[in-house]
């Protein structure tokens, strides 16, 4: 439902000034139209460009339709996507058990930043951004508003090895402000294989851009290593026009990813071979087809949990979940059904 004129925003979500605003019709953000990338504003209802990600983005549903379900390589390591859904309700018990699953990596993936990273602490507010970074926090104040976020971790034999956390700004650019590995991994290639897998990922999503936020310490090894290169003049200003992470005390730099059709990538090009590409489309479609197979529900249905209790525990076991798992899938779905 439309948003009332009064319950928007009295401040550009861009600039943050007041003044002459144009309104979103569907969440309280209000933008400067000189501040908007985009100055052509329609007729009727206008939406702004998170909202139209959410409406119209077919990028997103295709990484959520993803969300905890590994992708095994041949040799032995895998890649999940993590996303923290606990303001949403599930009602089964394939769903519980994938949120669970998401919730206790997601505790991992975070002492690994933390074993990594000192506290990165927003200037305004004097908050820790990292976890609300991994936990695509959700809020009314824009720089603090982290929805969107995904984890992608890295694995072997069950053991979460490298962490880096990712949003995309449709196919223009995908942002990654932290990416960690633990430290008995150091050196070993494992943030090498992240790395081909998200950018493998990014490419069959056809995003041209990814930006990464480096430690200045770090910034000879990301470009010389991994082929990324400073931004310039010309990218800082197409790129103030997005709402992006500021990780204080770091150097942004970018990699070029995807060329479209008639031009040449410049900077950081990388390997976009049709090979590698089509692999990971692979990948795609057999996780897609896992979701499928388990009848996953996008996790924004909001339905109640309307199961009976014993038929829930009757499809956890059915999965073959390890005990451990099962015990606390069990907990957190007694707690949705309001029965503890």
């Amino acid at each position: 439902m439309p948003l009332q004129a009064d319950e928007n925003d009295d401040t550009c979500g861009l600039c943050g000034d007041g003044g002459e605003l144009i309104c979103c019709d569907n969440c309280p953000a209000s933008y400067h139209q000189d501040c908007l990338p985009c100055q052509d504003i329609p007729d009727g209802s206008w939406y702004c460009y998170r909202c139209l990600c959410d409406i119209c983005g077919e990028i997103y549903m295709n990484l959520r339709s993803r969300v905890g379900i590994p992708i095994h390589t041949i040799d032995g390591f895998s890649c999940t996507i993590l996303r923290n859904n606990g303001d949403q309700r599930v009602s089964t018990a394939a769903d519980i058990a994938i949120l669970a699953e998401c919730n206790m990596k997601l505790v991992i993936a975070l002492s690994i930043m933390e074993e990594c990273f000192l506290p990165i602490i927003d200037a305004r507010t004097g908050i820790n951004i990292i976890p609300p970074i991994l936990y695509n926090w959700r809020s009314d104040f824009v720089h603090l508003d982290y929805k969107g976020f995904y984890t992608v971790v890295l694995e072997n034999d069950d053991r979460i090895i490298s962490v880096a956390s990712i949003r995309l700004h449709g196919t223009v650019v995908a942002e990654m402000p932290l990416i960690a590995t633990c430290l008995e991994n150091h050196q070993q290639g494992m943030c090498r294989r992240l790395m081909d897998y998200i950018e493998q990922m990014l490419k069959y999503l056809k995003v041209e851009m990814l930006l990464l936020s480096a430690i200045p310490s770090l910034v000879d090894t990301w470009t010389t290593a991994f082929g990324f290169v400073p931004i310039d003049d010309l990218d800082r200003k197409n790129l103030s026009k997005l709402r992006l992470v500021s990780v204080p005390g770091t150097v942004l730099l970018k990699r070029n990813l995807y060329e479209c059709p008639g031009t040449n990538a410049a900077g950081g090009g990388g390997d976009g071979s049709k090979e590698n590409i089509a692999s990971v489309g692979r990948s795609v479609a057999v996780a897609v087809t896992a979701a499928d197979a388990r009848q996953q529900r996008p996790f924004e249905d909001c339905s109640p949990v309307c199961c009976a209790v014993d038929s829930l525990v009757d499809e956890l076991r059915s999965l073959k979940i390890t005990s451990s798992l099962k015990i606390v899938v069990l907990a957190k779905l007694l707690i949705s059904a309001q029965i503890l």
